[in-house]
């Protein structure tokens, strides 16, 4: 049987990675590294909230993008 029939394949893969695209939750947990496009928009932000913050919020993954903004928001109101 192909893996992409069996029941759950692609079950712990979230929706923003496509099918067979490799995603590593361990990794991901922290965020994804900034492509290069992006770095120059990152930088000025990774200087203020420090690299993991923006790597979570530059993430494909929803979870991560509002884990990064909730620890930004905890940063600045607290």
């Amino acid at each position: 049987m192909l893996p992409a029939l069996k029941a759950n394949a692609g079950a712990n893969n979230p929706p923003e990675y496509a099918p067979g695209e490799e995603y590593n939750e361990e990794e991901a947990k922290f965020g994804e590294p900034i492509s290069a496009d992006k770095r120059s928009i990152a930088q000025p932000l990774i200087q203020v909230f420090g690299e993991p913050v923006i790597q979570m919020i530059f993430s494909r993954t929803w979870a991560l993008r509002e884990k990064g903004i909730d620890q930004i928001e905890d940063e600045t109101l607290n």
